[in-house]
């Protein structure tokens, strides 16, 4: 039960994310800093693509693999630096695709090191045992 509403958790996050990012794409703002306004596109892409990353690997479909953390580390980070350095806060034109991005980027660092995002091997390994045949001889 617990793994089931921390998955429909990290779906509706991401998905909250992915759905500011359409919404920003939608009415044609401007979500990066004025010195990258040629990559206003491609920045808020990077956003949908590691929001869903994160929404279908941990959420819709959680798999194990073992450098879960490490994974999670450095997509937060990332996803810390992009918010602050690339896209843009703008309270006039009611632009928070840095601020979201950073957000979401500290949920993943915070969440993911101390493993309440990642799936137990003993998850898995239940998993695959229930999927093995008996064989009586």
């Amino acid at each position: 039960m617990l793994d089931t509403i921390k998955r429909i958790l990290v779906s509706v996050i991401s998905g909250a994310v992915i759905a500011y990012a359409v919404y920003l794409l939608v009415i044609g703002a401007t979500a990066v800093q004025a010195e990258y306004i040629g990559m206003n596109i491609l920045g808020i892409l990077i956003m949908v693509f590691a929001a869903g990353y994160v929404g279908v690997v941990y959420g819709l479909y959680p798999i194990y693999h073992p450098y879960q953390k490490r994974i999670f580390l450095i997509l937060g980070i990332g996803l810390i630096f992009f918010g602050q350095y690339l896209l843009l806060n703008n309270t006039e034109t009611h632009v928070y695709a840095g601020d979201i991005t950073k957000f979401f980027g500290v949920l993943i660092v915070w969440f993911g090191a101390t493993g309440i995002l990642s799936k137990n091997k003993t998850i898995e390994a239940q998993k695959r045992d229930s999927k093995l045949e008996i064989i009586e001889a």
